[in-house]
């Protein structure tokens, strides 16, 4: 659901909404890797999605 939302507001060009869905992602991997709650399939998949997204939103905001 949270990329679903990163993606429409990336593609949307809402810079800020997709950085703050970029934070809840990553918040919200990092809580569920430390309950256990992912296995690790999921845990690679989902890193791999977040360190694409780490590199793609670098520099991108309205501020610019």
């Amino acid at each position: 659901m949270i990329v679903s939302r990163l993606e429409s507001n990336k593609e949307n060009n809402y810079k800020d909404a997709a950085q703050q869905d970029f934070k809840e992602l990553a918040d919200c991997f990092e809580k569920l890797s430390a309950a256990g709650s992912l296995s690790k399939r999921q845990i690679k998949y989902y890193g791999g999605v977040i360190s694409s997204y780490q590199e793609e939103l670098k520099g991108y905001t309205h501020k610019d």
